[in-house]
Formats: structure tokens, C-alpha cells, sequence
């Protein structure tokens, strides 16, 4: 069971908003605790392992200096109260040995005159381990270029995130514990993040 904080899908027993999806398929959604347990006896017969689309493989060979590829990451504007789902330009660059390394462009979704900042978010609500960690980029200078606070991580925690957030900030979701590559994000992934934005130890 997962813990989402937007109700765009209905209940599969009772068709009312959720809030909970089965975290092992990402495919079913729940109103409550016990509609999600009482559905297992159904949902276990059509429930598979969730798998994250599977990133741009290249053979580093016959590879150019920048390829790049397009991964969905989640945007959390400044100038609304719904995080959005968008896409993320990332280049890949060959290695001498092993897979290429990928390097996302998210200085146009989150502006500033430096490179953005990051972080590598690897646990989730309660604390379990991520088995896709995320990426949080943000505006590297956020506290002194007047950005304007973060109205959807404002929403979102409730205004109880233990962080100041300005300007605008996007999550892209690692494929796999390794962060060699980079996998489609969802909604599915708000949860980890909002717990990563309440979270007393962020920075």
C-alpha cells in the first residue's frame, strides 16, 4: 500500500477519490486502508510488479557527443498549487568503460544564473528504502535572486515543509538503485517526495 497526496483516480470498490494505490502494481486505487486490503483476493490474480519504462539504451561506440533523450519528471511551480507532469531533456555522454552517463537540463524549467542545485531522495513515506530513488533540482540561488516561494510544495506539505522552497523546483526518477539512467516519473512518486519535503533532516 502507498500513500498518494491527489485523488485522480477512482476507488476500485467504490469508485470514490483516493488517496492510496497498490504500491506493488501501481494500477490499482483505493479510498481506504480496508477497500484496499478487502480487494486483494480480486486484484492478486491481474496485480504484476510494477517496472519503470526502460531508459534509452546506446552503445557508446557509434554514439555521438551528445545524444539525448526525454524523461518525464514531476515540476513543482512556483506559480501554481498542482505539481505537473513534464518532460526532461537529458544528454548522455559516453563512458571510458560501463554505460554512459546521462545529464538532465533543468536549468530551463527551474531558471537562475548557476546550475542548479540537487539532491538524491532514497527513502519514502515511513522511511522504507526507494527502489527508484528521485532527483530534486532546484534553483541553486533561490534564497538571494527573489524567487517567489513554492506554492505547490506549499500545498502539498500543507505548509508544514521544514525547508524554505522558492522558485521552481522538478523530481526525476532514477532507473533503478544504481542512478545510472533515468525512468519515467508519475504521480505515483508525490508520496516520496512530499515526505522528503516534511522530512525534519531536508536541505
Amino acid at each position: 500500500m502507498a500513500l498518494s497526496t491527489t485523488a485522480t483516480h477512482p476507488c476500485n470498490v467504490c469508485r470514490e477519490p483516493t488517496t492510496l494505490w497498490c504500491s506493488r502494481c501501481h494500477l490499482a486505487w483505493y479510498c481506504s486502508p480496508e477497500h484496499l486490503t478487502g480487494d486483494w483476493n480480486s486484484h492478486r490474480y491481474e496485480c504484476r510488479p510494477y517496472q519503470p519504462s526502460i531508459p534509452l539504451q546506446i552503445d557508446p561506440s557509434t554514439m555521438e557527443a551528445s545524444t539525448a533523450a526525454s524523461f518525464t519528471a514531476i515540476l513543482f511551480p512556483c506559480s501554481s498549487d498542482s505539481p505537473q507532469l513534464i518532460k526532461v531533456d537529458c544528454l548522455a555522454r559516453p563512458q571510458a568503460t560501463g554505460p554512459c552517463k546521462w545529464t538532465p537540463i533543468a536549468m530551463p524549467h527551474v531558471g537562475g544564473q548557476r546550475e542548479p542545485g540537487n539532491v538524491i531522495v532514497t527513502r519514502g513515506v515511513g522511511g522504507a528504502p526507494l527502489r527508484f530513488p528521485m532527483q530534486v533540482f532546484y534553483r541553486a540561488d533561490f534564497l538571494n535572486d527573489g524567487s517567489p516561494p513554492n506554492r505547490s510544495i506549499i500545498k502539498l506539505t500543507g505548509g508544514q515543509a521544514t525547508h524554505i522552497w522558492n522558485g521552481n523546483v522538478i523530481a526525476l526518477k532514477f532507473y533503478g538503485t544504481r542512478r545510472q539512467g533515468y525512468a519515467d516519473a508519475t504521480n505515483g512518486d508525490l508520496a516520496a517526495l512530499v515526505a522528503y519535503f516534511m522530512e525534519p533532516t531536508c536541505t
